[in-house]
């Protein structure tokens, strides 16, 4: 079975932690409530209300939990399209890396 975590939100569960791994770069928005998160790896405890949010910046595990009620959407980090595009470009044309220099004023 797949979830679509772009899709919507989930609700947390007071006492029943939600276990991420390997989230580095992912944004938890807190749609509702409050939310406790605890990253291994990153200092301190995140506590998140309605409207805020936090980007993991750890690869550490990562522990989601509502403090009462609480409701959450995660989006994934993603890097610039044309970031990746250059990248790929550059890798399949070595040769077409070159620094140009204005002409010098005569």
């Amino acid at each position: 079975m797949e979830f679509d975590l772009h899709a919507g939100e989930l609700v947390l569960a007071e006492n029943r932690p939600l276990a991420a791994r390997r989230a580095r770069g992912a944004l938890i928005v807190c749609t509702g409530g409050t939310v406790w998160i605890t990253v291994a790896g990153e200092a301190g405890d995140i506590f998140l209300h309605a409207g805020q949010a936090h980007r993991i910046r750890s690869n550490g595990l990562a522990l989601l939990e509502a403090i009462g009620h609480g409701s959450i959407r995660i989006q994934a980090h993603t890097r610039p399209l044309l970031g990746h595009w250059l990248r790929d470009f550059l890798r399949q044309h070595p040769d077409k890396l070159a620094i140009r220099h204005p002409p010098s004023p005569a």
